[in-house]
């Protein structure tokens, strides 16, 4: 059966044709800054010309909560205008299709349990490591999705009470230490004070500078990752306390530094993690990258919903 999956992003909107489980075609288009109305008018008109074949329902994941039951955008981050859409609604009038639609993280969760990372366990929790943190659990062979559609908002547990505001309003969330936001600050209050590094220079740091700086052996690049692992490895030590998964999957664009950051989480885990004989628990990249959400989507609809 062919699908249309779409991945609903800030700046990008990823659209695929999918069949079997397999992306046959796909198309990247800019997320239009005049709302939904705008975008479903962009992805008419790239699904009826632009992906040749045809398709028999829609999947889609978008930022934010989502009721999944009546297929409305509640409150979506980075996306103005987007509050209270009845996306399903509108994307069904446009193609004439049936549509489901879900949470991006959980869209990615999905799409690593059944076709990446994740195959073969049915208990899973996916962390996205990026600008945010975002993320998804697979327990009993079922999505968490939580009684207000807001379930496995993992990014925003709580790792020091006395921490760093966070964008969500909070303090001390995981997301307010590893957020490349939150964690190019500390790093640019680091390199004041560190001395020689070659990261001093550098005007305008990204998360790439100091993967860069790490592959060339810079001292305080290493040092970054290492507090980056650490600091992962608190909020994990809780949701594998809380969620017991059998694998543990790190999606996202940080997941790229793996090498760099996994000893120190590792070193966390290895002396935080309760402990007992036979314990089953694998910590993994991600291996679907930026289709994960797409092959998610998919299997939303594929399952008409039933996840």
């Amino acid at each position: 059966m062919a699908i249309l999956a779409i991945d609903i992003g800030a700046t990008f909107t990823k659209i695929a044709l999918v069949d079997g489980g397999r992306i046959v075609e796909r198309e990247s288009v800019r997320t239009p800054e005049g709302g939904p109305e705008e975008l479903v008018s962009v992805l008419k008109s790239h699904g009826k010309s632009r992906l040749k074949g045809g398709f028999e329902r829609i999947g889609v994941g978008v930022p934010g909560m989502v009721d999944t039951q009546r297929g409305i955008v509640r409150f979506p981050p980075n996306l103005p205008g987007w509050e209270e859409v009845y996306l399903s609604e509108l994307l069904k009038l446009a193609f004439g299709t049936p549509v489901w639609i879900i949470n991006d993280a959980n869209a990615a969760v999905l799409g690593e349990w059944q076709y990446g990372a994740g195959r073969g366990s049915d208990d899973i929790l996916l962390l996205t490591l990026g600008t945010g943190v975002g993320g998804g659990v697979i327990t009993g062979g079922r999505l968490l999705r939580g009684a207000n559609g807001a379930g496995a908002e993992l990014g925003h547990i709580m790792i020091d009470a006395e921490g760093p505001r966070c964008n969500c309003g909070n303090y001390g969330c995981l997301e307010a230490y590893i957020g490349s936001v939150h964690f190019l600050k500390r790093a640019r209050e680091y390199i004041h004070k560190w001395g020689e590094t070659e990261l001093y220079d550098i005007a305008d740091l990204d998360m790439k500078d100091i993967y860069e700086a790490a592959l060339r052996n810079d001292e305080l690049a290493l040092f970054l990752f290492g507090e980056y692992g650490r600091y992962l490895g608190y909020g994990l030590v809780s949701l594998i306390h809380i969620f017991d998964p059998e694998i543990v999957i790190l999606g996202g664009g940080v997941s790229g530094a793996f090498e760099f950051f996994y000893p120190a989480l590792q070193a966390v885990l290895a002396a935080r993690l309760m402990t007992y004989p036979g314990r089953k628990l694998n910590i993994k990249r991600a291996e679907l990258g930026e289709n994960a959400g797409l092959m998610g989507a998919y299997y939303l609809a594929l399952r008409e919903g039933d996840v």
